[in-house]
């Protein structure tokens, strides 16, 4: 997959943000870095992350009044599945922020929450989105009241069409990627 679907990935998701948001607010991203001892394959994992991330701050910023937050980065330790919250993370990411605060999260919430949590998720008039993981591991999130918006990618991805060996960068977007929404019935 080309760095451009990537970056089409993260205008989408703009969109879709800005359809919840409105045309401005404040904003601040969470996104992955490679820890120290990340092997030199996992960069251009973290590349397309950075330029998905990228794309969708500048899509924001072209298309509404943003002030986007200096970005909240956790680490992913090599040979790890997801960017590790260390113990109240998330907590102090919330205290950090206005309540009316959008976050914006390229990575997986906590594996485990706890109910003060949750129920300060659940009390801010600032959105959650997530921006990644995958259809089954989002859809209780949003279910659940803790996510405003989700983007993940489709499990399992349908195949391109009979005939076709690629698609364009949009096309790419609209098979293997879902919008979750509260309220969605599938």
């Amino acid at each position: 997959t080309s760095p451009k679907a990537f970056e089409t990935l993260g205008e989408f998701a703009a969109d879709e943000a800005l359809k919840i948001l409105g045309t401005g607010g404040n904003l601040v991203v969470v996104r992955e870095t490679p820890g120290p001892d990340s092997l030199r394959d996992a960069q251009r994992f973290f590349s397309m992350i950075e330029a998905e991330a990228d794309s969708f701050k500048d899509r924001l910023k072209a298309k509404g009044k943003f002030t986007l937050l200096r970005d909240h980065t956790l680490v992913r330790p090599a040979g790890a599945q997801r960017a590790v919250w260390p113990p109240g993370e998330i907590t102090r990411l919330l205290q950090k922020h206005p309540a009316n605060t959008t976050i914006v999260a390229f990575c997986h919430l906590p594996e485990s929450l706890n109910d003060v949590e949750k129920a300060t998720l659940r009390g801010r008039s600032g959105k959650v989105i997530v921006v990644g993981g995958m259809v089954p591991e989002m859809q209780p999130l949003v279910r659940a009241g803790l996510l405003h918006l989700a983007v993940s990618q489709r499990m399992p991805v349908p195949s391109l069409p009979a005939g076709r060996t690629e698609s364009s960068p949009s096309e790419w977007v609209q098979r293997t990627y879902r919008v979750l929404r509260p309220g969605d019935t599938q």
